[in-house]
């Protein structure tokens, strides 16, 4: 699953390796999810560079 990523007047689309959302409004897209509450990323060689700087920039601040 995808999450929608909405920043100026673009949008990005990310596959985390997991996703968690509880907002019944992520339920009208069966392609992406906008509000994730939980955003999981399993690192690997080939992947840690965008996971550590281009998703983590991205990615908007999870509630707490």
């Amino acid at each position: 699953m995808k999450v929608r990523v909405d920043h100026d007047e673009e949008s990005d689309f990310y596959y985390p390796d997991l996703l968690l959302t509880c907002q019944p409004e992520d339920r009208d897209s069966p392609c992406y999810r906008r509000h994730p509450c939980l955003l999981v990323e399993v690192l690997s060689p080939s992947t840690e560079r965008i996971d550590r700087v281009e998703k983590l920039f991205a990615y908007p601040p999870l509630s707490r």
